[in-house]
């Protein structure tokens, strides 16, 4: 059975983060290329992420904020879902899912509730206003995350690594080199376009790390979208109808 607008889930591991310091990143002494790789794989190597999150958006023609819940499980399923609590109710804006081979995205379209769902390809041009969730995936929340081949760019003081996204996209992360501390990172969402992230504020529990504050610049859009984490966890079990795209 499907479950649509999935309430916060009450999990065991839930780790607060307001008011938490922010993490610490060791230094590293002129890491060799294979230790920058490896140093990222060993920071970010979950399965699964579930995060809180209170979003705020601003542009020349309208601003705001809402709540969201975001989810993720390797290899490149995500699933957010933002709601924003009206006096005595809650109003659902969107609810996303994006599996390797399918989506489905409830939401409003010309005020009336709209259900798409077909294949994860057709997901970007189908539906540009959430295209950037489709090309970033796992990149929102594990900064630095490797999916295959990736090549370690230094030029001068800077260092940059250059790989790809799950969704096939290319990016390019930079980072603090005296600890490896992923900064920002670059998509290719397609040509012409370019999606910018800026991590800061990173949180910690058991040697993994998750940026506390998530900026999302589109290249094309005249928003910028501000990321702030409430809570998380990291390796939920997360139910099956969680990444569900049958309508």
């Amino acid at each position: 059975m499907r479950r649509s607008w999935p309430v916060l889930l009450a999990l065991v591991g839930l780790v607060g983060c307001p008011g938490s310091p922010e993490a610490s990143f060791p230094e590293v002494a002129t890491p060799a290329d294979d230790e920058v790789l490896a140093t990222l794989e060993r920071r970010t190597a979950v399965r699964a992420l579930y995060a809180e999150l209170v979003i705020a958006y601003d542009g020349r023609e309208r601003s705001g904020a809402f709540d969201a819940v975001f989810y993720w499980q390797a290899p490149s399923s995500i699933r957010m879902t933002a709601f924003k609590d009206v006096v005595i109710e809650t109003r659902h804006l969107f609810d996303l899912v994006l599996a390797p081979d399918r989506y489905r995205l409830e939401h409003e379209a010309d005020g009336a509730p709209s259900v798409d769902a077909g294949p994860a390809a057709a997901f970007a041009g189908a539906h540009p206003r959430f295209s950037a969730f489709h090309w970033i995936r796992e990149g929102y929340a594990l900064p630095g995350r490797p999916v295959g081949p990736a090549r370690v760019v230094r030029d001068g003081g800077r260092l940059r690594v250059e790989g790809r996204l799950s969704s096939g996209a290319p990016v390019v992360w930079t980072l603090d080199p005296a600890t490896l501390r992923v900064d920002s990172a670059e998509v290719g969402a397609e040509p012409g376009r370019r999606l910018t992230l800026t991590y800061s504020e990173y949180r910690t529990e058991r040697g993994f790390y998750v940026p506390g504050r998530v900026v999302l610049e589109d290249s094309l859009g005249p928003e910028s979208v501000d990321a702030r984490l409430d809570a998380f966890e990291l390796d939920p079990a997360l139910e099956p109808w969680v990444f569900e795209t049958e309508s």
